[in-house]
């Protein structure tokens, strides 16, 4: 159970490291197409996870070659931190005034606005 809890906390720490990153540059770059974040999430996960020696497949598939656990569990944390972002997405914060907007100026008179029904 410790390994799974250390694979989920470096899950969590490869998504807030990637987020801390990619932050600003969605701010820079509101319409960028960010289709590449996953390849990033994965190899910042794998590093965590090969840096922790963590090998979530060692006990479960005992027969696996423990580098092949090695690069399935830095799949896992890797899109774990994909998978974290996904089901607990960031809040945001509500924008009374900015949803509020008032009509638009119109020219219209009261009987043209009768006439149109």
């Amino acid at each position: 159970m410790d390994l799974i809890a250390t694979a989920l906390f470096l899950a969590l720490a490869a998504n807030r490291v990637i987020e801390a990153f990619v932050a600003p540059i969605k701010q820079r770059y509101p319409n960028l197409d960010l289709w590449w974040l996953i390849y990033v999430s994965w190899i910042g996960g794998g590093a965590l996870s090969f840096a922790a020696g963590v090998n979530l497949f060692a006990t479960l598939l005992p027969m696996l070659n423990p580098t092949v656990g090695l690069v399935l569990t830095a799949l896992v944390v890797g899109g774990g931190a994909n998978l974290i972002s996904d089901l607990f997405p960031t809040p945001h914060t509500l924008d009374l005034i900015g949803s509020i907007t008032p009509p638009a100026p119109t020219t219209e008179t009261v009987g043209d606005i009768r006439a149109r029904r």
